[in-house]
């Protein structure tokens, strides 16, 4: 089993600079989607980096992770007038035109997580996808031993570091001339469109040697489907590391997760944002990636300061 921990380049060296503030500045966090852990972290790493910078702070999100849904959240937050805005948008194309609002509004921006498409030259702070998804796709290698038919199951397209994950992984699959990608299934938010990727996928092929979830919903909707179906026997590898998705690798209905730090990643967006409201230069930031999460690691310290919680105090 691969234990691998990706260490990616910050490329500015000043994030944690404490700028000079005018006083009751205020920023916005806006999540892909609410009731995650995911971001749950983000949201406790974004409100500490406010209460060390005197910031107040609103946060919001959607429901589920729909462009549809977060844009008239961003514009809702746009209204009311933070100096800032911090954001992992949901789609790469369809949250430009709010985040220029935002921008033409006199407001600093900054994207975490998922970078924003086209040229509003907003920093971005995030972690290196295509670099996991390589890692997800030789974990996934291992397991089934380089050869067989995979399925990759994921969110949505347009979602630029999923898509970067799949860029990555398709990458590795493709020096394995052995295995066969089946297409690309996309889920949403829905654990009945993941339990039918899976069981369509078995019908067609029985002998299915592996599957590759791109986010934490979808790896425990992967995790539910093949305890439902009881099979074990099918390697998976996910994203994340959700308190389901660790249940589900103790169970054994999962076999690897991938997780990030994303309390870093609200904290730093904060920091950033306040570096722009003082009239700083930034640079975008590609953080410290993703630690391979095994059965066999999992109670190791460095294994369980990964997983992810709803507590900000962990």
């Amino acid at each position: 089993m691969r234990l691998t921990t990706i260490i990616a380049v910050a490329l500015s060296a000043t994030v944690l600079t404490t700028p000079t503030l005018a006083q009751n500045q205020s920023v916005g966090l806006v999540v892909a989607r609410t009731g995650d852990p995911v971001f749950a972290m983000m949201e406790c790493g974004a409100r500490r980096a406010a209460m060390e910078l005197g910031f107040d702070i609103q946060v919001n999100g959607p429901p589920e992770w729909n462009a549809q849904q977060q844009i008239p959240i961003v514009r809702a937050m746009i209204a009311s007038q933070p100096d800032a805005v911090v954001i992992d948008p949901t789609d790469a194309v369809a949250l430009q035109a709010p985040l220029r609002e935002a921008l033409d509004a006199g407001m600093k921006v900054v994207t975490v997580d998922s970078e924003l498409g086209g040229d509003l030259g907003i920093p971005h702070i995030g972690t290196d996808g295509i670099e996991g998804g390589r890692e997800a796709g030789r974990q996934l290698v291992d397991l089934i031993h380089g050869q067989g038919t995979v399925l990759v199951v994921g969110v949505a397209p347009g979602i630029a570091i999923t898509d970067q994950r799949h860029a990555g992984f398709m990458e590795i699959m493709g020096q394995h001339p052995d295995i066969t990608v089946l297409e690309k299934q996309f889920a949403g938010d829905d654990p009945g469109k993941v339990s039918e990727a899976i069981r369509g996928a078995l019908a067609a092929h029985p002998d299915l040697a592996g599957i590759h979830a791109d986010a934490t919903l979808i790896g425990e909707f992967v995790g539910a489907t093949l305890r439902n179906l009881d099979r074990a026997d099918i390697p998976a590898v996910a994203f994340d590391a959700s308190p389901t998705e660790v249940d589900w690798l103790k169970q054994g209905y999962l076999d690897v997760l991938l997780p990030f730090n994303p309390d870093e990643l609200g904290y730093l967006g904060v920091h950033n944002a306040a570096q722009q409201l003082a009239g700083e230069e930034v640079e975008p930031l590609v953080l410290k990636g993703y630690f391979a999460v095994t059965r066999d690691n999992l109670e190791t310290p460095e294994a369980q300061s990964t997983i992810y919680t709803f507590d900000c105090n962990g």
